[in-house]
C-alpha cells in the first residue's frame, strides 16, 4: 500500500528529530579507503624483452598459432578454436600467456587489487572471472617467477 505524501512528510519529520547531519550514518558509514594491491613490480617485470622471456619459457607453444605448418603434431585447424573457449594446447597456452601478461600489467606494474583487476578483465572480456581467481593467477606468478630462472635485463 503505498503512502500519501502527507504520510511521507510527517514520516521524514519524524525522523529527523531522530537522526541528524552529525549522526555517524551521515559522515560515512564503515567508509574504507580504495586499496591498491600493494605488489612491487620485479625488475624483469618492467623490461618488455624478459617479460616476453618469462611467458615463453612458461608457455612455449604460445608463439605458435594453430592450422599452420609450423604447429608441429596439430596438423588441421580445429573448428570452434579460439575466443572464450581454445580446444588446443596451442591456442590454451597463447590465451594463458595473454592473461597472465594481463594480470602482470594490472596487478603489478598498475598496482590494482585483485577486486579492481577482475573488474577490469570482466569490463571488457566475455567470460567474468572472480577476485579470487585473480589472486590464485596472481599467486602462480611469483610461484613461477621464483621456481624458474629469472630472466636476465640485459640480453636482447
Amino acid at each position: 500500500m503505498k503512502r500519501d505524501l502527507q504520510t511521507k512528510r510527517r514520516d521524514n519529520d519524524d525522523l529527523r528529530r531522530v537522526v541528524d547531519g552529525n549522526d555517524q550514518f551521515f559522515r560515512g558509514h564503515d567508509i574504507r579507503t580504495p586499496r591498491n594491491g600493494g605488489r612491487e613490480p620485479e625488475p624483469w617485470m618492467l623490461n618488455g624483452y624478459a617479460l616476453r622471456k618469462f611467458l615463453l619459457t612458461q608457455f612455449p607453444l604460445s608463439y605458435v598459432l594453430c592450422g599452420r605448418d609450423s604447429a608441429g603434431d596439430h596438423r588441421e585447424l580445429v573448428t570452434g578454436c579460439g575466443g572464450s573457449n581454445p580446444r588446443c594446447r596451442f591456442c590454451r597456452q597463447s590465451r594463458r600467456a595473454a592473461q597472465w601478461m594481463f594480470m602482470i600489467q594490472v596487478c603489478f606494474r598498475m598496482r590494482m587489487s585483485a577486486e579492481a583487476a577482475a573488474d577490469y578483465w570482466n569490463w571488457d572480456h566475455d567470460k567474468p572471472i572472480s577476485a579470487a581467481y585473480v589472486r590464485r593467477l596472481i599467486q602462480l606468478i611469483t610461484e613461477a617467477a621464483r621456481k624458474g630462472e629469472k630472466p636476465h635485463l640485459l640480453e636482447t
